[in-house]
């Protein structure tokens, strides 16, 4: 075999051979690390995009157990009240004793008013009789 024109020997021949060798297993490692390095770079990312995905499932089962919390306590104070039935109940009591009060109230009213005209009706009397029977307010003193 000639290389740059000079003869080269079965050794020399072998040497080189092996040298090519552990060059195209060096190239073929290189191309291996290569490869392994873009897919733990791919790898990386998609644990990356993963965790992001994970935190947000996270924020929002948070958001989910605080809702579920608040209508638990919501629930809580509604068991506490009483039923509807008895409730109903109690707002037709008041709102017949409301409807008495009102009559009594009117009641009273006129009953007020009527009084308020007798008395207005017996100060008009005592003021007329005097005067119709010619009494002095004078004499009365005595």
């Amino acid at each position: 075999m000639l290389v740059k024109g000079r003869k080269i020997s079965g050794k020399e021949e072998m040497a080189a051979q092996y040298a090519f060798d552990v060059v195209d297993a060096n190239l073929r490692e290189k191309e291996n690390f290569n490869e392994l390095q873009e897919e733990l770079h791919r790898q990386i990312l998609q644990a990356q995009t993963d965790i992001e995905d994970l935190k947000n499932q996270l924020k929002d089962s948070k958001i989910e157990r605080q809702h579920k919390e608040e209508c638990e306590a919501i629930r809580k104070l509604i068991a506490m009240q009483p039923p509807r039935s008895k409730t109903q109940t109690v707002i037709t009591d008041l709102e017949k004793e409301i409807t008495m009060l009102e009559a009594e109230n009117t009641a009273a009213s006129r009953t007020l008013e009527l009084r308020k005209k007798q008395f207005s009706l017996l100060l008009h009397v005592i003021r007329l009789v005097p005067i119709l029977y010619g009494i002095s307010f004078a004499l009365l003193k005595v």
